[in-house]
Order: C-alpha cells, then structure tokens, then sequence
C-alpha cells in the first residue's frame, strides 16, 4: 500500500467523507501545515471544491481529530501517526518540489557545465544575454553552429555600458566581428550577434531555450555580473515566463551586427521607415491635389491616428509572434 493509499485508509476508517478524505490526503503533503483562516480557500482552489464545502471538510477533519491544530500558530497538521509511518516514509510524502536550481556563481565550475550542457542539448534557438563577454568564453559555439543549431546573441551599444568598461566592450566587439569573419559560413549562418537599442541589464549572463531560462540574480551596481547567482528554472513556471517576455521585447529592440549581417539589418530598419515613408508620400499626394496647409493638417492628424492604433496593437514593435518554432 503506498502512502496516498494509507491516508485514504485511514480517512475512511475515521468515517471521513469523500471531500473529507481528498481535503486530508491535501493537507498531508505540507510539511509547514496551513494557517487556520486560509485553509478552506486553499482547499477549494486545490480540490476544485465550493468555499463552504471546503469548511465543511476542514471543520470535519478537526472533529474527527484526523487533523489537530496547534495552538501558537493555529496552523492545521495532519496526524501522520495515525498512519504508522516511519520518518523516511513521512519525509518521502512531504518532499517539496523544487522550482528552481542554483548553479552558483556565473563562471563557477558548476555554472558553466550547466551552460555547456545547454549549448549542446537545445536543439531549438539559444538566445543569450551579453554585458561584455567574447566567443572566446561560448567553447561550443563551433560545434553546435555546424549542427545547424540557431544561437543569438543580445549585447548592449557601447554608449549603454560604463565608462570604464568602454575600452574593454571595443575590444570585444572587435573580437566578435574576428570570429565571424574567419570562421566557416556554417557558424555566420547559424549565430547572431544582436545589438539592443536600450540596455537590458536584467538580461546580462542570461539564457533562454524553449525548455529552460537561466538568470543571472545580481546587484545591478555590481562592477561586474560575476558576482551573481545563476537561477535555472524550467519552461511553465512564473520567472520563465518572466525571462521570456524580456528576450521577446529585446529581440525586438535589436539589429543584427551591420557590418557581418548588414541586409538584415537593412531589412529590419527599412521596417521601421515604412510608416513614415507611408505618410510623407501620403501628404505630397494630398498636396498636389488640395491646399498645401490643408494637406499638411491632414496628414499630422492622420498620422497621430495611425500611430495611436498602431502602439495600441502593437504593431510598432514590430514584435516576434513567437520566440521559438512550435
């Protein structure tokens, strides 16, 4: 008999009803108890149950003494020796599930085996935040290019790191530019080195795959992300879908490098002129067809229009519908 099996025996040998029972083998799990008042609301979520079937439940677990509550913190606990368990058993019962995984430190031993089994396991796009890191430091960048494996690159302008890092980002840009210069095709075709029109310092040592996102938790006036604490987290949980939104919205806000990828970059720019090539044209037209100062009136308040129903969709973003291919 496993451990669920056991608590609904012995909710039913107490004469626990069925709500009763599910209420018990819920409480069961948590090894902190549950605070008196929140109880029924907890319940009713968790069991799909009314309110007040959910205080009916709590009301009976403590009558038939299946739950008792303690009187300095008036939170309700199961009576696990009503199952005889052992302490291993009740350990495995209660074992909390984990949301997250901390690699340590950014360049520790732990942290960078965790990023190099990323590189080679994602089989999908990898995109990573950069403050001023060069390829040098991506060892399987080479390797998962000539698989075909799509990996972009998120770095800052040079104007959006600090003074004293100036130097250092020239170099390494520099560096980057190198590399995608002498390496083969394969490696050009399939990495991307963006560069963000605003800083997304929350990003830097930061990695995103359909599957998992590692954030880099430090002091935003740190010299340096180094002195972080890299989270892993895994897809369906709330600080993925965080991480998410933020690559979405810096990917958006990025150009590819102009000198190695520059009909991209043309490409993305000539995006962004389409709305104003749209209303010059547009008033030059209502111009040589009505009064000039008319056209002119017409045309800034058809624009103000365009623009107000344009950022209200979104349109202006110019936004990715998705990050990953389904």
């Amino acid at each position: 008999m496993d451990l669920t099996d056991k608590i609904e025996h012995v909710s039913k040998s107490a004469g626990l009803s069925e709500i009763g029972t599910r209420a018990a083998k819920a409480l069961a799990r948590d090894p902190h108890g549950i605070e008196r008042e929140a109880a029924p609301s907890m319940l009713a979520s968790l069991l799909d149950i009314s309110l007040k079937d959910a205080s009916d439940a709590v009301i009976e677990l403590l009558t038939k003494k299946v739950v008792h509550e303690k009187t300095k913190t008036t939170r309700l606990e199961v009576d696990l020796s009503l199952l005889g368990l052992t302490s291993e058993q009740i350990d495995t019962l209660r074992i909390h599930q984990t949301v997250f995984e901390n690699h340590g430190a950014p360049h520790s031993n732990k942290a960078m085996h965790s990023l190099s089994k990323l590189f080679e396991k994602t089989d999908g796009t990898l995109y990573i935040g950069l403050e001023v890191t060069p390829p040098s430091i991506f060892k399987d960048l080479k390797a998962r290019a000539k698989a075909r494996k799509q990996t972009v690159f998120l770095m800052p302008r040079k104007r959006d790191v600090s003074t004293q890092r100036q130097l250092h980002y020239s170099e390494v840009l520099k560096e980057w530019k190198d590399f995608f210069r002498t390496e083969e095709v394969a490696v050009r075709k399939n990495t991307e080195l963006r560069i963000t029109e605003i800083p997304f310092k929350d990003l830097y040592t930061s990695a995103l795959s359909s599957d998992v996102a590692r954030f880099d938790v430090h002091f935003l006036d740190s010299s340096s992300t180094r002195k972080g604490d890299i989270i892993e987290v895994k897809n369906k949980t709330s600080l993925y879908e965080s991480i998410s939104a933020r690559y979405k919205e810096a990917l958006a806000r990025s150009c590819p490098l102009w000198s190695i990828w520059w009909w991209k970059a043309m490409a993305i720019w000539f995006k962004c002129l389409l709305l104003p090539l749209f209303l010059i044209v547009l008033g030059l037209i209502l111009a040589s067809y009505t009064n000039p100062y008319a056209a002119v009136v017409s045309t800034i308040v058809l624009g103000t229009l365009v623009n107000i129903i344009t950022k209200h969709l979104g349109i202006l973003n110019w936004r990715p519908e998705a990050l990953f291919e389904n």
